[in-house]
């Protein structure tokens, strides 16, 4: 009797971050950067935010960046996120620098507080709405919803970084049947008194979450 071989497992929680890790060192290496005098390639940056407006969530062009990086076993919807993040990333290029001496982000809800309140201390409507919308979005519609928001944060505060690994872990998590992510980022977005520190380091560095480091 032959013996059937096991099923592969899917790539675990730290395959996918250290994968990512590894993206996010590129992704930074591939942003130009006029004041550092960084050329960068603006054609992939290009690419990538094309591709998150494909109709299916795929697009070919934006695999020479991130398919090297998703590990072999990689569940569709975790290598989608790779995907997503990334397009996310070429539109607001700015990566908050993390160390073992900062707190983990508290969510893209608290780095959106920033823009919630307008100059005149009026609360922004458009971009609470637009919060809301992203909240309750299923796997379909998180893409567009995201890039909504994450433009508009690059449109009012061009240089505020975002850890983009942070917002990678929670999109893995967004599923969770808690809404432990969803939670989170209303508690920062909302918060009456939010403080903004974790989002205050220079725009473009690199994160120390690597696993392997």
């Amino acid at each position: 009797m032959s013996s059937m071989s096991a099923p592969a497992e899917y790539a675990s929680r730290d395959d996918l971050s250290r994968g990512f890790a590894g993206l996010l060192r590129r992704l930074v290496e591939l942003a130009p950067d006029d004041a550092r005098g960084h050329r960068g390639d603006r054609g992939a940056m290009s690419a990538l935010r094309r591709g998150l407006g494909a109709p299916d969530g795929y697009s070919a062009e934006r695999s020479r960046v991130v398919a090297p990086f998703v590990p072999a076993n990689a569940r569709d919807a975790d290598e989608a996120a790779m995907y997503m993040v990334a397009s996310l990333f070429a539109l607001h290029p700015h990566h908050t620098l993390v160390n073992e001496d900062m707190p983990r982000s508290r969510g893209l809800g608290a780095t959106l507080a920033r823009i919630r309140i307008r100059a005149d201390g009026d609360e922004d409507k458009g971009v609470e709405r637009r919060f809301i919308l992203a909240l309750d979005s299923d796997a379909e519609h998180l893409p567009e919803r995201l890039r909504h928001l994450v433009t508009l944060l690059d449109a009012r505060l061009p240089g505020a970084p975002v850890d983009y690994f942070a917002l990678f872990q929670d999109i893995l998590d967004w599923h969770a049947a808690d809404h432990r992510v969803q939670r989170r980022w209303a508690r920062g977005f909302y918060a009456r008194n939010t403080d903004t520190s974790e989002t205050d380091e220079q725009p473009g560095e690199t994160t120390n979450d690597d696993p392997d480091n």
